[in-house]
């Protein structure tokens, strides 16, 4: 979830496909290129106080952006199925088989002494 007041940039959405969804109707989102944003940081000879305060915002949400992106692009890819995961599976029930045989044959061995 973005907290109130987060800059948001889209090319980090676009890189990762990640979409921004509202979750109630008392959500407001307002898209600025960043051009515009820029001519109007130069459009005085004294960059406005806010500029750098936004660019600092901007910076610190697209790291932490970026950083849950990548998180949660490797949780997607860690759950698709790998190539050779028929291959494990079918060793795994091999083995089991065989760790239940092993455990039949100690059984009767144990059995046939006892007796």
């Amino acid at each position: 979830s973005l907290a109130p007041g987060t800059v948001v940039c889209e090319g980090i959405l676009a890189d990762y496909r990640a979409r921004v969804r509202a979750m109630s109707a008392d959500c407001e989102a307002y898209r600025v290129r960043l051009i515009d944003l820029m001519a109007a940081s130069k459009f005085e000879a004294k960059v406005p106080d806010w500029f750098y305060q936004f660019r600092l915002i901007e910076r610190d949400v697209s790291q932490r952006l970026r950083s849950r992106l990548r998180s949660a692009r490797g949780a997607a890819d860690n759950r698709k199925a790998h190539p050779c995961d028929p291959c494990i599976s079918e060793w795994k029930a091999r083995r089991m088989r065989s760790v239940a045989r092993a455990k039949e044959m100690r059984e009767d061995r144990a059995a046939v002494i006892a007796t």
